[in-house]
């Protein structure tokens, strides 16, 4: 009795395993991570994965999008020579198969960032930099700082610098560091940065998808004084800058052409989808020349 349970549980296994990951062992294609090819900071095509150590690449097999790319880790494998169980129906076909049947070309996380494989710019092209009509007059000046047209591109260039910056820090000497009295500290402007991020992404979203209900301002002053950023070590604030960045890339990188001009109402202004990316963009280059000249100098 026991044998033949165990003979079931592991049909059954076998089974998700087939239905999950839809391939079988070794015919999968790694995730490639050979460093970026010339020319993609300027098209914003890829961004590599940093994996903890001891973790296995992720394998992807070209062709059949996320659905089945990514095999649970701890599953069993399909075997060769196993097929569907008598008496199962077939998987029904998801509806967006037709969408994961093309090429991989959409962002996919991988360990802690995130790999994007852009359509090329022939396909995809730019996001364009936007007018003044699409963006709110305060924000122009940072704008002004994203050089190109390509918001992602820039996202992609600017988040190296700014790890590369946090990561040479030393967690004593940024203990409660700020340049005047009554200013934010070092910590509290890095988590500044991710908050803006987050809540200019989400009005991005909600403008990409055609959401046509104004959207409400918020008062950055009175976030960072409720977040209790300089309690947290850098390697915190660092980690969620991180995380932050990757659902922006991963959001912005699955959106149509079409959907870069798309407008909205912020507050009291009009704006884009591609003029709140650059603003994510400007914004956080204005604040990291200020750590660089205010607060490290």
């Amino acid at each position: 009795m026991a044998a033949a349970r165990a003979r079931g549980a592991r049909t059954s296994r076998d089974l998700w395993a087939r239905r999950r990951g839809g391939h079988l062992p070794g015919q999968a294609d790694r995730v490639r991570d050979d460093g970026a090819r010339a020319g993609d900071r300027s098209l914003g095509a890829r961004l590599l994965s940093r994996r903890p150590a001891g973790r296995a690449p992720l394998r992807v097999r070209p062709g059949r999008g996320s659905a089945g790319a990514a095999r649970g880790r701890g599953r069993p494998h399909a075997r060769k020579g196993q097929g569907r169980a008598a008496g199962l129906p077939a998987a029904a076909p998801r509806a967006d198969a037709g969408h994961l049947s093309l090429p991989l070309q959409r962002p996919l996380v991988v360990g802690d960032e995130v790999a994007v494989e852009l359509i090329p710019p022939a396909s995809r092209g730019p996001s364009g930099r936007p007018g003044d009509d699409e963006i709110a007059a305060y924000a122009k000046p940072d704008i002004d700082l994203v050089v190109g047209d390509d918001a992602i591109a820039a996202l992609v260039a600017q988040r190296r610098q700014t790890v590369l910056l946090v990561e040479s820090l030393d967690e004593e000497r940024v203990r409660g560091l700020t340049y005047s009295p009554g200013k934010w500290t070092l910590k509290e402007v890095l988590g500044h940065i991710a908050d803006d991020e987050r809540i200019y992404a989400y009005r991005a979203l909600c403008i990409a998808r055609g959401d046509a209900a104004p959207l409400p301002s918020f008062d950055e002053v009175r976030y960072v004084a409720a977040a209790g950023f300089e309690t947290r070590p850098l390697v915190s604030l660092l980690g969620e800058y991180r995380a932050v960045r990757q659902a922006t890339l991963a959001l912005l990188g699955g959106l149509p052409a079409e959907a870069w001009r798309r407008r909205g109402v912020v507050s009291d202004y009009t704006t884009s989808v591609r003029g709140l990316a650059f603003h994510i963009a400007g914004h956080e280059l204005r604040h990291v020349r200020s750590l660089r000249e205010k607060y490290l100098r």
